[in-house]
C-alpha cells in the first residue's frame, strides 16, 4: 500500500523557513532507484534568502508592499510560457481542506519534493501538464534553486512499479475567454508522484488524478506567474508553504489563481495510507469519515459520513477541486 506520511512540521511550516526534521514512515517505499537531483542548488549570499533550518540552501526572501510575481524568476516565452505549480490550496472535498493536509503538500512543493508542471501554447491553443521528473532537476543559482532551475517532464521514464509511461505529461486543448484560460479534460489517468523529505529519493505516494481540467488560468501579462505571491509583514519567502495567492481575500484582480478539478476513485484513495493522522487511516477512509478502510466497510458507499460524490467508470469516486498559483519554469521538454 502506498503512504502519504503527513508530516506534523509541514503542517506548522506556515509562513516559516523550510525545515528537514525527519517524519516516520510506517510503510514500505515503492520505489528504490529514483535518482536524487543532478544539480546541486548554491546561494548566492546576502540578501538572497534566509537558510534553512538544517543548513540547507537559502530561501529565497524579497521585500514589496502588496502581492506580486516574485522578480526573481525564470524569463518565460510570451507565446509558450511554462510554469511550475508554487501552491495548492483543497478546496473539496472538505476533509482535505484542513492544515494538515495543506501543510504536507505545500511543504513538498516549496522544497522541490513535488513537480508539478503546466506549458501553454496561446498560439497553438494547447495545454501541457503533468509531472516534472524529480531525478532530472538541474537547479539555479537563486535560493533553492528551483526559481531559476531547469526541468523536464516525465517521458516514459517512471521507475519499476507500473508502466513507465504512468507519469508522462498529458496535452489538451486550451479555450480562451476575454484572458482566462481553461483546458479541455485529459483522457486517462494524470498520475502525481510525491518524495520524502526524510529520505531523498524515497517516494511517498502517486497521486491518480482522473478527468483532470484546469479552469480560471489568470497569466500575468508578462507571462511570469499564474496568480501572485503573498509579502507578508512585506516579506515573500519561497520556503512558506502558505507563500503564494490562493483565495480570493488577497487578490489584486479578484480571482489570482487557477483551478483544477479532478476526481479520484475510491478504490485509488484506499491505496494511499496517511500513516501521521491517528489511526493510520486511507485517504478514503479519511475523506470518508468512517472506521475501517473503504473497500472492507460493510455500510454502502452512500450511507458513509461523506458519501462519493462522483462516479468514473461505474466506480464510486471523489470530486476534488483545489485552487494553485504557479511560477514560471525553464522546462526543457516542453515542446
Amino acid at each position: 500500500m502506498k503512504t502519504w506520511s503527513i508530516l506534523v512540521l509541514g503542517a506548522l511550516a506556515g509562513a516559516a523557513a523550510c525545515s528537514s526534521t525527519p517524519a516516520t514512515d510506517a510503510g514500505t517505499p515503492m520505489d528504490t532507484g529514483v535518482a536524487t537531483d543532478t544539480g546541486t542548488p548554491t546561494d548566492s549570499g546576502t540578501p538572497q534568502g534566509d537558510a534553512t533550518a538544517d543548513g540547507g540552501p537559502a530561501c529565497l526572501t524579497e521585500m514589496n508592499a502588496t502581492p506580486r510575481c516574485p522578480m526573481a524568476r525564470a524569463a518565460n516565452d510570451m507565446m509558450r510560457p511554462n510554469f511550475r505549480i508554487a501552491q495548492i490550496e483543497l478546496v473539496q472535498p472538505a476533509a482535505l481542506a484542513s492544515p494538515i493536509v495543506g501543510g504536507i503538500i505545500n511543504g513538498a512543493l516549496a522544497r522541490g519534493l513535488f513537480l508539478w508542471g503546466i506549458s501553454m501554447d496561446l498560439g497553438g491553443n494547447t495545454l501541457k501538464t503533468g509531472a516534472l521528473n524529480g531525478g532530472m532537476i538541474t537547479r539555479g543559482m537563486v535560493g533553492q534553486g528551483l526559481l531559476d532551475g531547469t526541468f523536464r517532464y516525465h517521458a516514459g521514464d517512471a521507475p519499476m512499479g507500473g508502466a513507465g509511461t504512468r507519469w508522462d505529461s498529458v496535452t489538451v486543448p486550451l479555450m480562451n475567454m476575454a484572458g482566462v484560460y481553461s483546458s479541455g479534460m485529459p483522457m486517462g489517468t494524470l498520475r502525481l508522484p510525491i518524495y520524502s523529505s526524510a529520505m531523498p529519493g524515497m517516494l511517498l505516494t502517486e497521486l491518480p488524478l482522473e478527468n483532470a481540467r484546469m479552469t480560471a488560468l489568470r497569466v500575468g501579462a508578462d507571462r511570469g506567474c499564474i496568480g501572485v505571491a503573498q509579502y507578508r509583514m512585506m516579506r515573500f519567502n519561497e520556503c512558506a508553504s502558505n507563500a503564494w495567492c490562493t483565495r480570493v481575500d488577497c487578490a489584486m484582480d479578484g480571482m489570482p489563481y487557477g483551478q483544477v478539478q479532478a476526481e479520484i476513485t475510491t478504490a485509488a484513495a484506499d491505496m494511499i495510507r496517511l500513516t501521521d493522522v491517528p489511526g493510520m487511516p486511507t485517504l478514503c477512509q479519511f475523506i470518508a469519515g468512517i472506521t475501517t478502510t473503504c473497500g472492507m466497510s460493510t455500510m454502502p458507499p452512500a450511507m458513509w459520513a461523506n458519501p462519493p460524490d462522483a462516479m468514473v467508470g461505474g466506480m464510486p469516486a471523489y470530486r476534488l477541486i483545489a485552487n494553485f498559483a504557479a511560477v514560471s519554469a525553464n522546462i526543457s521538454n516542453a515542446r
